[in-house]
């Protein structure tokens, strides 16, 4: 019993291992996407007016889509959801 618990915790740290230069690569294409597209995506966000409810939620249906609005604060600092909008 110890060695299969041993064996599935070697098997798991191989691929682990194995994983990591994968996940390095990732994380560099998705960070360099982000930056280049940052200026655009913040004038598109502060543009929508008094429909940011609306795009926040469009962009709220589709799984995963709000979280990178969620993680950059530059986009709405006192906006709920990061969707910055004007109800005048």
């Amino acid at each position: 019993m110890m060695a299969m618990i041993g064996d599935a915790l070697q098997d798991a740290a191989i691929d682990t291992i194995k994983l990591i230069p994968f996940l390095f690569v990732t994380y560099l294409v998705m960070e360099a996407l982000e930056r280049k597209t940052s200026d655009h995506t913040t004038n598109l966000i502060a543009n929508v007016g008094r429909f940011g409810p609306v795009a926040g939620a469009l962009v709220g249906i589709v799984p995963q889509c709000g979280k990178p609005l969620l993680r950059r604060p530059h986009l709405g600092r006192n906006a709920p959801c990061g969707v910055p909008f004007d109800l005048r």
